[in-house]
């Protein structure tokens, strides 16, 4: 038997037989051919036991030990030889094993073959560390492969030498989190919520502390906070949209820049903020260019309050943008100087509502007797521009109060709010749900109407 072969060739011979009747007394059989201890002797179909039975040693002839009778049936075989190139035997294969475990290229403990083996395996060193599997170079550059230690961790570290802190970790525990660290420390977590961590190590308060969370337990929320900007995106080279922000998969708008402008809105309805110019433009985002006479400040159903200028609106009058110039007919005198006479003064009943007798007193026209006042003279006040009636349509939808909620691990802090009506409008009735409730409501352009005014003067 062979132990530990390195490589082995077979070298056989053809079997060959011989047959013969024996003599009287006969003793031996010349004339054959067959290989020391690799031959069969067979007498009447008797298997005879070399050495005892007969001698075969010179590859020629049998003797037998008992003279044969007559007739007896001879049969000599000669067996199929063959030899094994370079191989071990059990006590070669055994010495070189022991060498083996204390070679510094290939350091072995405990008995490998076994299936529960838990020992430790050292690969470029002789030093073993309990549960580890260790990986060296020439100069001690390693990778260590760590079992379940006590924490109830297990890790893979990468160190520039044998004694050196890890370069590079990544460390799992019992409770399904991943730890990633570099050069010593910790620089990113997943929890076991699936939740990414970058510069904190619990989900706990996340949103007010510093660090990074890629929500993985509220559907991919982002959350990033520190003490100065936490955010900051870079367009190079062209301009363009920097952020586009989508709802169910279709674009809604867009942050970018253009030259040494900011803008933000929709596709053809937004803003820009022009820093040199200390200016803000209606803009186009998708032209990057300004979109002029084209963009209201609000709407009938959605106003702003007061609005603080230092010096009053400017207002296009050129005689070149303008056409069929007349001037003030008999009917619009008539209906100018009536509304002379019908500046009333007044309070408005949200400030009332709001102040009680605080509420201050304003003066004006009634938007509703301006429009008397054309209809008196056979005028439609829709036809001129001082006049205004805006429609909508609104919904109103009553949220309940909300209690507020402790941060824990799994949820965000949720801020106590009271119960109240939310109003949502909507300019047409194609865009109002069923159910919706028409509004409508006067107004008037003071410049225009004073303009008015003075004309019947």
């Amino acid at each position: 038997m062979s132990y530990l072969g390195r490589s082995a060739k077979l070298s056989l011979k053809a079997q060959e037989k011989v047959s013969f009747l024996a003599t009287a007394g006969q003793t031996s059989k010349t004339g054959l051919s067959y290989t020391p201890t690799f031959v069969e002797v067979y007498v009447n179909g008797v298997l005879l036991t070399d050495t005892t039975d007969f001698t075969a040693t010179n590859g020629n002839s049998v003797t037998f030990t008992v003279a044969l009778l007559l007739n007896d049936e001879v049969t000599v075989v000669s067996l199929k030889t063959f030899t094994v190139a370079d191989h071990y035997n059990k006590t070669e294969a055994d010495t070189l094993l022991a060498a083996k475990a204390t070679n510094t290229a290939l350091a072995l403990k405990a008995p490998i073959a076994s299936p529960s083996f838990t020992g430790n395996v050292g690969i470029g060193d002789t030093t073993f560390a309990a549960g580890k599997l260790r990986v060296y170079d020439s100069s001690g550059n390693h990778v260590w492969l760590k079992g379940r230690a006590s924490d109830g961790t297990s890790s893979v570290s990468f160190r520039n030498n044998a004694d050196s802190a890890y370069n590079g970790r990544i460390q799992v525990a019992d409770s399904g989190g991943m730890e990633i660290a570099v050069g010593g420390s910790e620089r990113m977590r997943i929890d076991s919520s699936g939740n990414v961590l970058v510069g904190k190590t619990t989900i706990a308060g996340a949103f007010n502390t510093a660090g990074t969370v890629l929500r993985g337990d509220n559907s991919g929320l982002l959350q990033s906070a520190r003490a100065g900007a936490s955010l900051e995106l870079n367009r190079l080279t062209s301009d363009g949209n920097i952020a586009v922000f989508y709802k169910d998969g279709t674009s809604v708008g867009s942050v970018g820049v253009s030259s040494d402008k900011v803008y933000i809105g929709t596709s053809t309805n937004g803003l820009a903020f022009d820093q040199s110019a200390n200016i803000i433009l209606p803009w186009n985002s998708s032209t990057l260019s300004v979109r002029d006479n084209a963009i209201d400040l609000g709407y009938s159903g959605g106003r702003f309050d007061d609005i603080w200028a230092t010096n009053g609106t400017i207002q296009t009058s050129d005689r070149n943008e303008k056409q069929d110039i007349l001037a003030i007919t008999t009917a619009e005198s008539n209906v100018a100087t009536a509304c002379k006479g019908l500046l009333r003064s007044f309070r408005w009943r949200d400030a009332v509502a709001e102040k009680g007798d605080d509420a201050r007193i304003h003066f004006g026209i009634i938007a509703q007797d301006l429009q008397d006042a054309f209809t008196a003279e056979g005028l439609d006040a829709g036809r001129y521009a001082m006049f205004i009636s805006s429609t909508w349509w609104e919904t109103q939808t009553e949220v309940p109060a909300v209690e507020a909620e402790d941060a824990t691990e799994d949820s965000e802090a949720v801020e106590a709010k009271d119960a109240y009506t939310r109003t949502d409008t909507f300019e047409t009735l194609e865009e109002a749900p069923e159910g919706a409730t028409e509004r409508t409501r006067l107004g008037v352009r003071y410049p225009e109407l004073l303009s008015f005014i003075i004309a019947a003067l």
